[in-house]
Order: C-alpha cells, then sequence, then structure tokens
C-alpha cells in the first residue's frame, strides 16, 4: 500500500502541471492489467478531474475516462476481499467517489451501462462498512442507477435491501431509491418477484415510521409513490395496509404535524388514494370504529376523530375560498387538500349505505331463510359506530354541505353576472364565460364537490338540505349538459335525484326546463346503442321523482314523447336491459298518471310497451329474476289501466 501512495502522490503532482498528460498518464495506468497500477490510475484520475472540472466538459473525454475503467477492477475495489481495515476503506472510498462523479456527468443513456447497473448489490452490500459520506454517495448513485428501466431492474434484483432499509432512520435518501427503482420499471411483465420485495419492504419503511415525527413525511412520500406504481403493483389489498392505516390514525390522533394544513395534506391524500385503489376492502380498515385511543383521556374511536378532522378543515376553509382562488399557487394546494377531504367524505357515505343496506339484506335473508353470504356476513360482523356519533357526524356533514351549495352557488352566480356584465357592455370579459364555467367544471375540487354533495342530497333524507340545494337546480343542469366535463354529468343526475325528493327540487326543475333537457338525453341514449345505458337509468329515477311529486300531476302532453322511446327499444339487448326496464317503468308511469283523453291516444303504444314487456319474460335468454320481476310488475301496471276506450282487449 505505501508503493501505491507514493505512485499515488507522483500522479498528483503531474496532474497540478498538465492535465491533459497526466490524464493520458492516468487513463494508460487504468488500461493496464496490474491491480495496483490502475488504483494508482484511478486515484490520479480522481485528483485530476476535481482539479480540472472543464475537463468534463468534453463528451469525448468523459467517454475515453469511463471505458478506461474496468468494470471487474471496481467489482474488486467495491468489495475489498482480504484487505487490511484501513487499506479496504481507502479502496472503497475511492471506488465509490469515481462512480460518483461519474454518474453525475455520464448522459442518461450511458446510466444504462453494464458496468454501472451490474454493481448495484456490491454498492448496496458496501453500506455496511462505508463512511457517513460515502453511504451518501452510494444512496446518490443507486438513485441514478434506478433512473433506467434496466437500472431500477438491476435494483430490485438485489436480493437483500436489508443494507438500505437499516439506514431509513438517518437517510432519507432511502424513500427516493426505492420510489425510483418502483417508478422506473415501467410495464416489464417479468417482474414478478418485484411484488414480494414491495411487500418486504413497505412493511419495513411503516415500521420504522411508525410514531415518529416523520411519519408525515414517509405518508407523502407513499402517496407520491403510489401514483408513479405500474397498475400492476396495486391490484389485490397488500399485507401492509392494515399497519399503515395505524400509522395514519396514530398520526390524526397524537397531532404530529397532522393538525396544520401542510400536515394533514399528505395524510388526506394518501387516505383518498387508498380509498380509490382498494373501494371495497380499505374503508373497512379507515373508518373501523374498534379502534380507539389509549392512554390520552380519548374515548372517542380514532376514525371518528379523522372524520371530524377533515370536516372541520372543509368548514373552515371553503369560507375564504373564493379568496384564495385569487392566487394560483395557493389555490392548487388547498383545493387538492380539500377535494382530497371531500373524496374521504363520499367514501364514508357509501361505506355508510353499504352497512345499512348489509344489516336490511342480512335480516331479509334470516327471515327467508336464505344461505347467508361470507361477505355480506362478515360486513354485517363488522363493527359500526355508536348510534351518538353518526347523529354527530350527520351533523357534521350535512353543515359542510350547505356550504358546499353557497360556495357552488356564489361561484356559478359570480360567472353569469361576469358574462351579463360583459354583455351589457358590449366588451369581452377578463375571462370569457365558457372558460370560466369550463375552469369550474374541470377544477378537480369542484368534480369532487359535486360528487360527495349528490350522494348526500340522494341518500340523506334530510328536507332541510334538499329544500337548500334546489337553488342550485340551474348549476346542476348546465353541469349535466356540459359536453367538456363529462365528469360532473353523472354527480348532477344523482344531487337532482335527491333534490327532486322534496317540492321545492321538482318546481326548481320545472322552471329550469330540465324535463326537456333529460328527456332529450333519455331519446338519444335509446337510439344509440354505443350510449351509457348507465346515465339512462339516472335520468329515468329523475323524471320517476317528478311524475310522482304533486306538481307532477297530471303528466303533461309534451312528456309522452318518452313512451314514442319505449316503444321503440330493443327490449332483448341483454347489456341495456336494466335500461330498457326502467324506460318502460317511466312510461307506465306517465301513461297512470295522465288524464284519460292523453292516455287515449297512445292505446297502441300501451299495446306495444305490453308485449314488449311479455316477450322478455318468456324470453329463455339469460335475463337475472329480478329484471324479469320488474317487467312482470310493469305487465301487472299496465293490465290495470283503463284502456278498453281504445277498443283493443289485453290476452
Amino acid at each position: 500500500m505505501e508503493v501505491q501512495q507514493q505512485e499515488e502522490g507522483s500522479e498528483q503532482k503531474q496532474a497540478t502541471h498538465d492535465p491533459t498528460k497526466a490524464l493520458d498518464q492516468a487513463l494508460g495506468l487504468l488500461r493496464t492489467r496490474d491491480d495496483t497500477r490502475r488504483f494508482c490510475g484511478l486515484a490520479a484520475l480522481k485528483v485530476i478531474l476535481d482539479n480540472n472540472p472543464k475537463l468534463l466538459e468534453d463528451h469525448a473525454v468523459t467517454a475515453d475516462c469511463w471505458s478506461a475503467i474496468s468494470a471487474t477492477f471496481l467489482e474488486r475495489l467495491l468489495r475489498t476481499v482480504g484487505q487490511t481495515p484501513e487499506d479496504a476503506t481507502t479502496m472503497l472510498d475511492l471506488a465509490v467517489s469515481i462512480l460518483h462523479v461519474f454518474v453525475r456527468i455520464l448522459p442518461q443513456d450511458h446510466l444504462d451501462d453494464k458496468k454501472l447497473i451490474k454493481r448495484s448489490g456490491t454498492l448496496v452490500g458496501a453500506l455496511h462498512r462505508s463512511s457517513q459520506d460515502t453511504t451518501l454517495q452510494i444512496l446518490q448513485i443507486l438513485i441514478s442507477i434506478a433512473s433506467t428501466p434496466n437500472g431500477a431492474r438491476a435494483l430490485l434484483e438485489v436480493k437483500d435491501w436489508t443494507p438500505i432499509l437499516e439506514l431509513v432512520p438517518q437517510q432519507h435518501h432511502v424513500l427516493d431509491i426505492v420510489k425510483a427503482a418502483y417508478s422506473g420499471i415501467g410495464n416489464d411483465e417479468n417482474l414478478g418477484f418485484a411484488q414480494e420485495k414491495l411487500d418486504r419492504t413497505m412493511l419495513s419503511l411503516v415500521s420504522s415510521f411508525s410514531e415518529t415525527d416523520d411519519a408525515i413525511l414517509f405518508i407523502s412520500w407513499l402517496s407520491d409513490l403510489l401514483k408513479a406504481l405500474p397498475a400492476r403493483f396495486t391490484g389485490l389489498p397488500p399485507p401492509w395496509l392494515d399497519s399503515l392505516t395505524k400509522m395514519m390514525h396514530n398520526a390524526v390522533l397524537t397531532r404530529r404535524n397532522a393538525s396544520t394544513a401542510g400536515g394533514l395534506s399528505p395524510l388526506l391524500a394518501l387516505a383518498a388514494q387508498l380509498l380509490f385503489m382498494y373501494p371495497k376492502y380499505y374503508p373497512l380498515l379507515l373508518f373501523n370504529p374498534s379502534i380507539s385511543p389509549k392512554g390520552i383521556g380519548e374515548s372517542k374511536p380514532i376514525s371518528f376523530l379523522f372524520l371530524k378532522l377533515l370536516l372541520i378543515d372543509i368548514r373552515s376553509t371553503i369560507s375564504s375560498l373564493s379568496e384564495i382562488r385569487k392566487a394560483a399557487g395557493a389555490y392548487t394546494q388547498v383545493s387538492a387538500r380539500l377535494a382530497a377531504s371531500y373524496d374521504i367524505t363520499s367514501a364514508f357515505i357509501g361505506y355508510l349505505v353499504q352497512r345499512f343496506e348489509a344489516e336490511e339484506d342480512l335480516e331479509r335473508s334470516v327471515g327467508q331463510a336464505r344461505n347467508i353470504s361470507s361477505g355480506l356476513n362478515n360486513l354485517h360482523q363488522t363493527p359500526f359506530l355508536p348510534a351518538d356519533l353518526l347523529l354527530a357526524l350527520r351533523a357534521d356533514i350535512s353543515l359542510a354541505m350547505s356550504l358546499t351549495i353557497e360556495y357552488l352557488l356564489d361561484r356559478y352566480d359570480g360567472i353569469k353576472a361576469r358574462t351579463a356584465g360583459s354583455h351589457r357592455l358590449n366588451t369581452e370579459p377578463e375571462i370569457t364565460p365558457n372558460d370560466s364555467f369550463k375552469q369550474m367544471l374541470q377544477d378537480s375540487l369542484t368534480i369532487a364537490q359535486l360528487r360527495t354533495l349528490a350522494l348526500w342530497l340522494r341518500d340523506d333524507d334530510g328536507s332541510g338540505l334538499r329544500e337548500e340545494a334546489s337553488n342550485i337546480m340551474d348549476f346542476l343542469l348546465a353541469c349535466f349538459t356540459n359536453t367538456e366535463a363529462l365528469e360532473c354529468a353523472s354527480p348532477a343526475l344523482i344531487a337532482m335525484e335527491g333534490i327532486t325528493a322534496v317540492p321545492e327540487g321538482v318546481e326548481a326543475f320545472l322552471a329550469a326546463d330540465g324535463w326537456t333537457i333529460l328527456a332529450k338525453d333519455l331519446k338519444q341514449i335509446q337510439t344509440s346503442p354505443e350510449a351509457d345505458a348507465a346515465k339512462g337509468v339516472q335520468i329515468v329515477r329523475v323524471l320517476l321523482n317528478i311524475i310522482d311529486s304533486e306538481a307532477g300531476r297530471p303528466s303533461k302532453q309534451p312528456w309522452m314523447g318518452v313512451l314514442e322511446a319505449a316503444v321503440s327499444m330493443d327490449v332483448m339487448d341483454l347489456d341495456r336491459v336494466e335500461f330498457s326496464l326502467a324506460l318502460v317503468q317511466l312510461a307506465l308511469e306517465l301513461l297512470r298518471q295522465a288524464p284519460r283523453g292523453v292516455r287515449r291516444k297512445y292505446g297502441r303504444e300501451e299495446k306495444q310497451l305490453l308485449e314488449k314487456s311479455r316477450a322478455i319474460t318468456r324470453s329463455e335468454r339469460a335475463v337475472s329474476e329480478d329484471m324479469k320481476e320488474g317487467f312482470e310488475e310493469v305487465i301487472q301496471g299496465l293490465e290495470e289501466l283503463n284502456v278498453s276506450s281504445e277498443g283493443w282487449a289485453l290476452q
């Protein structure tokens, strides 16, 4: 080693006088087959490059230097087998420092070089014996390796990640490595082992960050990782989801940065993301009321506290959103946080509905001595929030939805006012009306607000909120008809279904010519086999509310055009049988509520509806029993109508 140091010193002196000549000499040493001379050449190269950074600006010089370094020699330096501790440290530090230089200057396509990516396993193993500075350099090299698909694969193929994961408490760069490796592999289907490695890694990381002040940092990182993961990694619920949820609950409970807007944002984003990824499974974890805090004087379930926290955030922030919108950067962050809060609230509403329906189905199954499915029984056996806490949450959600209605109405009225003002002055508005309304409907916060409000208006029986929501009927119909914001159409229909359950909602719907708007779309769906049949079913639900209301009786002559759509449908189209049934049911109700004189005009249509309904009940094609029962009820209803005035007999 003494000889090596003497030669290294000689090379360093030469490097300070004539860098080009010294570089040629160093490369000459690197190209020999003698490891001692190679080591001297590598040490000299490091000094030359450190003292003459402009040399690295020449891509030809960079490529020449990189090609001169032997891959097997680098591997031996990194392994440092059979060396004294001092020599081993010197060799490792030099090899890592050289690699660190080149990963910073090599073109991106050269980072896929086998000479580099095949060092992945050795670099990971070296973390157990590297100094603090060298450890940091190794982690930075691994991040660069993982930035290419081949490098990411090579890193994932390293069997033991323990040396990396053990550094998590001190080096958060480890998180960047894991994210780069899994987001960099692309759509490589030959990585079945990567799923198991991800699960082991996540179990280790969750354990490392649980009950620490860095829990929110990890939660934020994981949210970003899940967005970048290929779809095949997000199929079945992973084994670490339970532990992660406990960490999230704990972050809420201990208020470790979670009570502030900055700390709350990643927590809400991750919860909303997991609910989207695992909609059937994750609500049972996130909203599990059996998990209660211990030892801090709080007896309410953590899920209840979590929901209270996000509802408070909605209520306290929404009043200032109009001002926040004026600052684009601030609005982006705030709206993302609130959108996540609304999405979680939507999931909770769905969870409540599912629970209540499970209770009803279970009672019905027991009463009819039917077999109870394991899924239904499991859902029934999971804990549920106590009634007093449910009532408290219901009040909080209703208040948040009331403020949401007010916000949407104010924003929409502002758009209409700017439009009207520009027209009166014969000038172009600062933001054109279409762009402004388009921006509103394409705002992720608006979409989340609409979804949540729609579910609550439909599934909660409170008439007060539905009456209040009748004020946004114009807005909902505008959402429904806007072709540039298709995501808003379905929640707008669901909201209308809830609102039209009260007289004020029906009046607002009719005043805005809602029947004409929805019936037109209904006819288009009926005549186009490619159209969304589920949307047609939603439209029928709204129109049935209108017919069943006092304001909707008797049926109006212009409404009877629905019968033409009903009689011209193909009831044997099994892909649209639910839509066909809904359309026939709507036609039946129109006939029932129509004056005798109006109904007399549609005797032929009545007969055709009866024939079509009978045809599907007699069909041997695969139609569910529920659908057949629905058509049989329609047949019974048609037969009960007084149609004798048309002179045809029901056979």
